[in-house]
């Protein structure tokens, strides 16, 4: 089923997970969900699911392995869609509402993305940019289609990749448009920091840390 990208509001979240590990996500989307625009409320959801794991201590023995770890993620984004799906009562002859999501779990040493549709991550490391995720998007039509989202299908197919962490790398969430931006510096001076975007390339960024102000010139660059 394709979905057309309307290029409506986006959000981002982070949470803090205990031991150095920590969700990050962007998302952006159509359509509400009980009157929240949909970006806000499946990321609300999914901060309120990893704050109930962290109270229940579960998560620490999910995150010993990036199997299980992965496991989490994939399961919280499935329950995820569902949820967005039954409350947004779509069904398989209207799509009342849904949205790209790219949600990263940063664990120590490594970091496990779950994606779909068109927002994305970037790992930044040694001067260079890599793109860790695919969009699923069909680009040569008038309006972009999106080929996966989020909460427009009973059952959804995120993509899921792990990759390595080391020191000095920067991990970069974007939303479709590159409006906004969640940057995330690893090293003895960890950053986070939201970087909004103008519509040109030309908008200023001010960030307090010189590895990611060279990567996030670079990543400008090629985009």
């Amino acid at each position: 089923m394709g979905v057309a990208l309307t290029g409506d509001r986006a959000a981002r979240v982070t949470v803090a997970l205990g031991s150095g590990a920590q969700l990050l996500a962007v998302a952006e989307g159509f359509g509400r969900i009980d009157g929240v625009p949909v970006a806000n409320a499946a990321l609300q959801r999914l901060r309120i699911a990893f704050e109930r794991l962290r109270r229940s201590r579960r998560i620490a023995r999910a995150l010993e392995r990036p199997e299980s770890a992965a496991a989490l993620l994939s399961g919280a984004i499935a329950r995820l869609n569902d949820e967005i799906f039954a409350r947004g009562a779509s069904h398989a002859d209207y799509v009342s509402a849904g949205c790209s999501i790219t949600a990263v779990l940063v664990i120590p040493g490594y970091a496990i993305a779950a994606h779909l549709g068109a927002t994305a991550a970037y790992l930044g490391r040694g001067g260079r940019s890599r793109a860790l995720t695919s969009q699923h998007v069909i680009a040569d039509l008038p309006v972009r289609m999106l080929t996966r989202a989020l909460g427009v299908q009973p059952r959804c197919d995120a993509t899921m990749a792990t990759f390595g962490i080391e020191e000095g790398d920067t991990l970069v969430l974007t939303d479709a448009g590159n409006r906004r931006l969640i940057v995330r510096r690893f090293g003895r001076d960890d950053l986070e920091v939201v970087v909004p975007l103008g519509a040109t390339r030309g908008a200023t960024i001010l960030v307090r840390a010189g590895a990611a102000l060279s990567f996030l010139l670079a990543f400008l660059c090629v985009r």
